[in-house]
């Protein structure tokens, strides 16, 4: 009899516990990986060849792809500048890397030398030249015609250098300008020759002064187009330690951070929008409060579980605040309140499952 009671108080108590008017709270423990907002990061391959990938952690796709491609030996400096504000933070904008090509170098150097070429002859237009003089020009003719049999002779035999695969391409384009710079060294003097002799029109002055203006424009694009070659900071961000050989330059934006927190798949239905996580920072063991993102549409097999992915972003405290990055942050998910009996309900359903 007394048993009897005993059982009915008991099953009491429990109809009153499971029917009270109270709420339990229903959280979820897991451990997530911490990772920047955006990082943007530049590489360098075996040839010289740069590519530069922008990573949005908050979207989980790679906005942007770019590739700097130079043929070999045109590369000829590349300088990595890491310029900061007091706050040690990059700025959007910030010249990050300066390239300076070869080619375009070559070009510049051939067109000071053309510039100097006219302006020499416009010299010798404007004051022409005297009898004594005459010789002198004629002296010059003949050695710029020495010079270019030499240049000729060495042309030759560098073209079939190239064609053995013996001479490098970069030699060969210096051997080709050299050739040209001869010729037009021979053809300055006999310009030079027939103005001692003769003098010129003032039409070939002219012609002479607008040349060497051309000259002038082609410089001043080279030399800009040159100093051009810069890659510029995508945001505001800091410098992160480079992880593997080939890397160059990690910037990474920590204004805020994504959390991606794995959760056992048939709890994934039971975190809604309103869902607050707590994040404890391993290095620091401070507290942050992350903000319901996103679910990831797919799932993964875990240590022989089925998972989904939870997306949480969190806010520092303050600014400058650095949240330890990686795959060891305690997380705690709270996904409200639950009556006692839905909360045993809910239990009991993924003590089911489990087994």
């Amino acid at each position: 009899m007394y048993r009897g009671i005993t059982l009915l108080i008991l099953s009491l108590l429990v109809a009153a516990a499971l029917y009270a008017p109270i709420q339990i709270p229903y959280d979820l423990v897991s451990v997530g990986h911490v990772a920047p907002a955006e990082e943007w990061l530049l590489m360098q391959d075996g040839s010289g060849g740069l590519l530069a990938t922008h990573q949005n952690f908050k979207t989980g796709v790679v906005e942007r792809v770019a590739s700097w491609q130079f043929e070999r030996g045109d590369l000829s400096g590349m300088e990595v500048m890491i310029p900061r504000d007091a706050a040690g933070q990059i700025r959007l904008g910030d010249t990050l890397v300066c390239m300076y090509s070869a080619v375009i170098q070559q070009q510049i150097l051939e067109l000071e030398n053309q510039l100097n070429i006219k302006q020499s002859e416009r010299q010798v237009a404007v004051t022409g030249e005297k009898p004594p003089i005459v010789q002198e020009a004629e002296t010059r003719l003949s050695f710029a015609k020495q010079t270019l049999t030499l240049r000729e002779k060495e042309y030759v035999a560098a073209q079939q250098l190239v064609a053995d695969q013996v001479l490098a391409r970069l030699e060969f384009i210096r051997i080709e300008n050299a050739l040209e710079l001869a010729r037009i060294e021979v053809k300055t003097a006999e310009n030079a020759l027939e103005n001692a002799r003769t003098g010129l029109k003032t039409e070939s002055v002219d012609l002479n002064a607008s040349e060497i203006s051309a000259l002038r424009k082609q410089l001043d694009f080279l030399r800009r187009r040159n100093a051009g070659y810069v890659i510029r900071s995508p945001f505001d961000g800091v410098v992160a330690p480079i992880r593997e050989v080939g890397e160059v330059l990690i910037l990474q934006k920590v204004s805020e951070y994504v959390l991606s927190i794995p959760v056992k798949s048939e709890e994934m239905a039971h975190i809604g929008d309103s869902a607050v996580v707590q994040i404890s920072d391993p290095l620091s063991n401070q507290t942050y409060t992350a903000r319901y993102l996103y679910k990831l549409p797919q799932t993964q097999v875990l240590g022989g579980r089925s998972v989904g992915f939870l997306q949480a972003i969190i806010q520092p405290q303050y600014p400058g605040e650095r949240i330890a990055l990686g795959t060891s942050a305690k997380c705690i998910i709270h996904c409200g309140s639950l009556t006692p009996r839905a909360y045993l309900k809910r239990i009991l359903h993924f003590s089911v499952n489990k087994n």
